[in-house]
């Protein structure tokens, strides 16, 4: 079984990636409150990395495209994330092929934006 991880947001303090509880669909930045769908396991596969909810085992991935919410898919789709380090104990979450990241926004929406190093940009990954 795959470690569970939990994954801090580098420009809002105390924000973590979340499943909406709202629609069980939108991956937000919320506040941290441990509950469970704030952890995520990582599944290895060649060349990349799935991210997929903890407690439901959906896939990230569906609505995918530049300035498009992540959200969560009833099954693998063609979209793969890496998680690569990003200096000082960051990580940025990037479509794999792509030059498209998790970008978390002023509104708490995780979107898919070009990377350019902002801390909003970027995650620590913590075991959970």
């Amino acid at each position: 079984m795959a470690e569970v991880f939990i994954f801090k947001n580098a420009g809002y303090e105390n924000r973590v990636l979340d499943l909406s509880r709202t629609d069980n669909k939108t991956v937000l930045g919320w506040e941290e409150n441990g509950g469970g769908n704030q952890k995520w396991r990582l599944l290895p596969h060649p060349n990349n990395t799935f991210i997929f909810h903890d407690l439901d085992g959906n896939y990230l991935g569906e609505d995918i495209g530049r300035d498009r919410p992540v959200g969560v898919a009833d099954s693998i789709v063609a979209v793969g994330f890496r998680v690569e380090p990003a200096g000082d104990n960051n990580f940025k979450i990037a479509v794999f092929g792509e030059n498209l990241v998790f970008d978390l926004g002023e509104d708490k929406i995780v979107r898919l934006k070009p990377a350019d190093g902002r801390q909003a940009q970027l995650w620590k990954k913590e075991r959970a």
